[in-house]
């Protein structure tokens, strides 16, 4: 449970990506920095995590799954998806995200919030470094793998970004 001075701060936090969303272009299904023009959401698209509940709503942003974070998965995505594989915004920390928005670009630390990671999503504390995910064994192949999950349409098909 999120404590009221704690929940505060995130809600004036979320404020401030609301505030730096709102100064964007909007064209068709796609948002654009204001002053680079440069694409930085769409908001169709499936999520590449599995496990998101929060793409089935396109009230969610999306954005390009940073190449950076394509190691945050159990299975490769293809490097045919680099430029195509998109991601929900809000699975990034609030220092990357405004990075994103004011800058048009992920810093090159950027990774994918993990379970408990929320704790740190305070402006001002650090971010930690990610701990390992738990391995699991691959029924197909047999081998040791770890991390997200991939959407099969998500990561593997989807190309929404390629489109306004």
């Amino acid at each position: 449970m999120v404590n009221k001075k704690t929940k505060a701060v995130l809600d004036e936090q979320n404020a401030e990506v609301n505030k730096l969303v709102s100064k964007l272009i909007i064209y068709k299904k796609a948002l654009y920095h204001p002053e680079k023009r440069t694409k930085l959401f769409i908001l169709n698209g499936r999520c590449s995590k599995a496990e998101c509940s929060a793409d089935k709503n396109e009230e969610y942003l999306k954005v390009l799954l940073p190449t950076g974070s394509f190691r945050d998965f159990r299975h490769d995505i293809p490097l045919d998806r680099v430029g195509k594989a998109v991601v929900c915004f809000c699975h990034f920390f609030f220092k990357h995200q405004k990075e994103y928005l004011t800058s048009g670009q992920f810093p090159e630390s950027v990774r994918l919030m993990r379970g408990g990671d929320n704790l740190y999503n305070l402006e001002k504390v650090a971010i930690p470094d990610p701990k390992p995910f738990a391995k699991i064994k691959d029924k197909k192949t047999g081998k040791e793998i770890s991390g997200f999950k991939v959407s099969p349409v998500g990561g593997y098909t989807n190309t929404n970004w390629v489109c306004y």
